[in-house]
């Protein structure tokens, strides 16, 4: 890509595996950016379909392209981070896109050196062309993620200063924890929250068998950061999550009688 100095290099990494029918989106929505200093990297799990097909046919936009099996996302996602360079950092993964063309411009400018995390809301889509617009908190701190993560990774751009790896015990909620480990020491002035949507995130990827794993690790996450009272207090979430297992077994029970 283009590359200029006026303005801070942004890392947009896209993690991806067997992703053959909507990499391409996600490839697009990344090279039509107007921002002009762009490192752009590919880590794909050693995919067994043509996802390195199409990701080969934009190869001349892409700086770093890592094929090879991993330990699963968040493993994956680390790969990202140690060969990232940039000012900032975004993961755009695969069948997710940028709202429009001009996202990287309105997030990221000089002025935006004073902050070390900017993110702001996003849409849920699936492949049958439902969209849920969704509010991320106005206020990242320590104090709303002991409840909840009302955020989301993709429309979430880090300053890349000293960042932690992601903590690969975690299989589904690293992406917490990894937020929570830079919020822990970023100053709430150097957090800024843009109230607009920045990304259309793919909630196909999402699978319902996951959601008690997601339990078990929502409580751990919060037994460790925040106390024993915390996780008492977040029953009714968890509660929740659970309720939400239950439903969708017992829909998709009905639908194979």
């Amino acid at each position: 890509m283009e590359k200029t100095n006026l303005l801070p290099k942004i890392s947009i990494i896209t993690i991806t595996y067997n992703a053959e029918s909507y990499i391409e989106r996600t490839l697009k929505s990344v090279i039509e950016q107007d921002y002009n200093n762009i490192e752009y990297i590919i880590i794909d799990g050693n995919s067994t379909d043509k996802t390195m097909s199409v990701v080969e046919k934009y190869k001349e936009n892409i700086d770093v392209i890592v094929s090879e099996k991993d330990k699963g996302i968040y493993d994956a996602m680390n790969k990202g981070l140690l060969a990232a360079s940039g000012d900032w950092i975004n993961f755009l993964n695969a069948g997710d896109t940028f709202i429009n063309d001009n996202v990287l411009s309105n997030v990221i400018s000089p002025l935006s050196s004073k902050y070390s995390i900017i993110y702001g809301d996003w849409i849920n889509v699936n492949d049958n062309g439902i969209y849920n617009y969704m509010t991320a908190h106005p206020k990242l701190n320590l104090k709303i993620l002991k409840h909840n993560f009302l955020i989301c990774h993709q429309s979430l751009f880090i300053k890349n200063i000293n960042l932690p790896l992601y903590d690969t015990s975690y299989k589904i909620k690293a992406d917490y924890q990894w937020v929570v480990d830079i919020v822990k020491k970023t100053n709430e002035l150097e957090i800024q929250y843009i109230n607009e949507p920045l990304v259309h995130y793919d909630i196909d990827g999402l699978s319902a068998t996951k959601l008690l794993l997601n339990v078990k690790e929502y409580i751990k996450l919060t037994y460790t950061n925040f106390g024993i009272v915390h996780v008492i207090l977040n029953i009714p979430i968890y509660s929740k999550y659970v309720i939400k297992d239950m439903i969708i077994k017992i829909l998709t029970l009905k639908g194979k009688l």
